[in-house]
């Protein structure tokens, strides 16, 4: 009768947690797990929120900085997602968000136009992922390409280029942008 109950609610993730929120306490779990779905809903407030409350339970997550940094850059707040993701960084020690913080704060200052910052922000993760056993390298030096050539370092580009074909030889889109 409980889990029958329990379903009703269940319509979608953003109802099933906000109705999980409000029947528990101080949860990081849940208002992070809130935060997500209000934010794949498209209700990017409540997602902030949320994030928000995780922070004043846990105030040194990067997962949550992380977070709110896409927020802002989905909504074009390019500085706030960079100094969110600043934040991040200096709370996080795992490799694979470590990564994708560098990678993130390189699609930020590539959109604002701040292309040597963006250089430096792939780099980094392509330092991270290269001898990894992931198949994201390519899709890095790629970013690092475009950012090279829109900088107008063209050598530069291409040779990033050519390491993501050698990454993955496979990709139309290097050897289209080659």
């Amino acid at each position: 009768i409980k889990t029958v109950k329990r379903n009703m609610v269940w319509k979608d993730n953003y109802t099933l947690w906000k109705d999980t929120a409000a029947k528990t306490g101080d949860s990081a779990v849940v208002y992070m797990n809130l935060g997500m779905a209000a934010d794949a809903s498209g209700k990017r407030g409540e997602a902030l929120q949320a994030y928000n409350r995780v922070l004043d339970i846990r105030p040194n997550s990067p997962e949550t900085y992380y977070n709110i940094g896409i927020l802002y850059f989905e909504t074009e707040e390019f500085e706030k997602a960079v100094d969110s993701y600043k934040t991040a960084l200096v709370y996080t020690s795992g490799i694979v968000l470590m990564k994708r913080i560098n990678e993130s704060m390189g699609d930020a200052y590539l959109k604002s136009g701040r292309l040597q910052d963006a250089i430096e922000r792939y780099g980094k993760a392509v330092e991270i992922e290269t001898g990894s056993e992931s198949n994201r390298e390519a899709n890095l030096l790629n970013k690092l390409g475009i950012a090279y050539a829109m900088h107008g370092r063209m050598i530069e580009a291409r040779e990033s280029v050519k390491r993501a074909l050698a990454s993955n030889p496979e990709d139309r889109g290097a050897r289209e942008k080659l």
